[in-house]
């Protein structure tokens, strides 16, 4: 399974949100045989209560493509 990330405006993502996400993303292929790519899209929007955080992931399988997307103000309950 290759995973590909791309980061949004206002984002940079590091080796601890790499890891995190790779870690999260490996359990989907307990569930799917023919897993071929992920995609992960992260940014970040600054608004004046805080930021809010977007993940979105594309997951390529067999042919078909399953869409995920979450915002929240904490990245790490979006993750997955």
């Amino acid at each position: 399974m290759k995973i590909t990330f791309e980061a949004g405006k206002n984002f940079v993502i590091t080796e601890a949100i790499k890891n995190y996400a790779e870690t999260k993303l490996s359990k989907m292929e307990k569930h799917f045989d023919n897993l071929m790519e992920i995609r992960v899209k992260l940014s970040a929007v600054k608004t004046k209560t805080g930021s809010i955080q977007t993940a979105e992931a594309r997951a390529h399988i067999n042919g078909n493509i399953i869409k995920y997307q979450k915002s929240t103000e904490n990245f790490r309950w979006i993750l997955f």
